[in-house]
C-alpha cells in the first residue's frame, strides 16, 4: 500500500507540474526594437578589402528619431569629409537596413546585413563599400558596453 501511495503522489506531482508548465508564459519575453533605438550620436568604423589596400573609414554622425542622418563627419582612407545623406531603418528583431553616403567620392554604403545588440548601443554588420562588401561597426556615443559591470562607489 505504501508503494501505491508513492505512485499516486508522483502522478499528482507530475500532473501539477505539467499544468504549471503549460499555463506559464515564455521564460523570457522576446526583446523588440523600435525605430527610435537608432536616435542619437554614433561613432562609426568601416573595415574591408579594396584590392591590396585596406579600405577604412571612421567618423561620427547623428540620427534623428526617424533614423535620418542629420549631420556627421568622417575620415575615409585618409580624406576628411562629411556624411551627405543617410536613412537607417530598424526592424522589430534588431535588423538594420538602409544606407549612409559619404562626401569622399560620394560613396554610398547600403546595409546588406546588420543587427543591433541587446543593449541597443551597437550595430554590427556588412555594407557595400566602394567595390566590395565591408564590415561596419557603429557604437552609440555615451552608450554603455553590453555586459560591463557598473563601477562600485568608494565608501
Amino acid at each position: 500500500m505504501g508503494m501505491r501511495m508513492k505512485i499516486r503522489h508522483s502522478i499528482a506531482a507530475l500532473a501539477l507540474g505539467m499544468i504549471l508548465f503549460f499555463s506559464a508564459g515564455p521564460a523570457s519575453p522576446q526583446q523588440t526594437f523600435t525605430q527610435t533605438d537608432l536616435e542619437g550620436s554614433w561613432v562609426i568604423y568601416l573595415y574591408g578589402a579594396y584590392e591590396t589596400k585596406t579600405e577604412h573609414m571612421f567618423g561620427t554622425f547623428y540620427l534623428n528619431g526617424s533614423g535620418g542622418l542629420t549631420n556627421g563627419s568622417n575620415t575615409y582612407r585618409g580624406t576628411l569629409g562629411d556624411f551627405l545623406a543617410g536613412q537607417l531603418n530598424m526592424g522589430a528583431d534588431g535588423g538594420v537596413t538602409g544606407f549612409l553616403q559619404i562626401e569622399t567620392w560620394a560613396i554610398r554604403m547600403d546595409f546588406l546585413r546588420a543587427r543591433m545588440d541587446r543593449s541597443k548601443t551597437e550595430v554590427t554588420g556588412f555594407v557595400t563599400g566602394q567595390w566590395y562588401p565591408c564590415l561596419i561597426r557603429m557604437i552609440k556615443a555615451g552608450g554603455e558596453p553590453a555586459g560591463e559591470p557598473e563601477p562600485e562607489e568608494a565608501s
